[in-house]
Parts: C-alpha cells; structure tokens; sequence
C-alpha cells in the first residue's frame, strides 16, 4: 500500500470525522518533518526510530510520556551560522497516537491559525505561520525569510505528492470544483510561485 495512502488510514483512524483541510495539513506536515515517522534514524543515529513521532515533537516538562534524544540545529542571529544542539522528543506506543498528537498540535491554541488557514484554503501562507517569526513550530535553516521560503517549497511539494497518491480533492475554496485535485495543487504552486515573485519585486523597490 502507498504510504501517503496508509498515513491517511491512521490519521483519520486516530481522529474520526477529521476535517479534511486538517488532515491533510497534519498530513503534509508529517511528511515534511519525518516521511510520517519513518525518517528517523537516518545516518548514524537510531535515535527516534520506531517513536511514531510525526511531527518532530519536542517533550517539554509537561510531557509524561516516553522520550529520546535526538541532534538538531538552529539559526544563531548573532553568529549568523546553525548552532547544533540536542532534545528530547515525544515517542508514541502507535502511529494512530503519534498522528492525533500532531493533530492537537497544529489544531490547537498555540498553532492553530495553521488550521485556520487550512480550512480558509491558504495553503501557502501557513509556512510563515509555522515558522520562527510565527508560532515557531519550526526554526528551520538560515535567517527567517530562508527558512520560511524554504518550507514552503518542500510543504507545498509534500501536498502535491500526497494529493496525487490518495487523489483526494485539495480542500478550500477550490474544492469540488473543475480545479480541485491534482490541478488544483498545480495552480496552487503556481500561484505562491508568483506570490514569492511579487513579494522580491516590491523588497527590491522599497
């Protein structure tokens, strides 16, 4: 089975009735952060593998559960390079747990204007919600715009080939119209791709 089509089965396993703009946030997010939990242990470190951890959550003290550490990076502003650290993160017993936890996650109070501009159909302004001048679920790789620009890219790449696997339809204001589906991604990226190139213009001419 195609795996973009099995994260479907356990996400809407774990949350059923899911709203289908946030299941394939959650989807696409789980994709980006870790292939929907496979990526850990790539390289030398086993770390993660078998964690079920979608999201490349982080165990804060309020967190019970199991945990493993893990190396990771991010943008020092003063030194202008990547500084490397190490974190706990979350481990799950199940991929459905792993997957409802990272739903609460982008559904909830700190990062759920994600979802708000799921649901709305503004798939690609919700990179900059995410990122490090946003709710900074994620800090990225380089000065903020770089890392944002980046994630937009690889986010919007990840739905692409999710909606393509599943052939379920693009929610938003397109969907169930003669655009949704796999055109409609293809105009979505589209017209981020020209929203990114309206945005250089007007920093040039400032």
């Amino acid at each position: 089975m195609n795996r973009h089509v099995r994260a479907k089965q356990v996400l809407e396993s774990a949350v059923p009735g899911i709203d289908p703009a946030e299941s394939l946030l959650t989807r696409a997010i789980a994709e980006l952060e870790t292939q929907y939990g496979a990526g850990w242990g790539h390289g030398a470190s086993t770390a993660g593998v078998g964690s079920n951890n979608w999201g490349a959550i982080q165990a804060t003290d309020s967190w019970t559960g199991d945990t493993f550490e893990h190396g990771d990076s991010r943008w020092d502003p003063e030194r202008g390079e990547q500084v490397p650290y190490t974190w706990k993160y979350r481990a799950y017993p199940t991929p459905e747990a792993g997957a409802r936890d990272l739903w609460a996650m982008l559904t909830g109070s700190h990062h759920g204007h994600a979802a708000e501009l799921a649901r709305a159909g503004r798939w690609g302004d919700i990179s900059a919600s995410l990122g490090p001048e946003g709710s900074y679920y994620y800090g990225g790789f380089g000065p903020p715009e770089q890392a944002v620009a980046d994630h937009r890219k690889r986010f919007l790449q990840a739905i692409q080939d999710i909606t393509a696997a599943t052939g379920e339809p693009l929610p938003g204001p397109r969907a169930g119209s003669s655009t949704a589906g796999k055109s409609g991604v293809g105009l979505l990226l589209v017209g981020v791709a020209l929203w990114a190139a309206q945005r250089a213009l007007r920093r040039r001419h400032r």
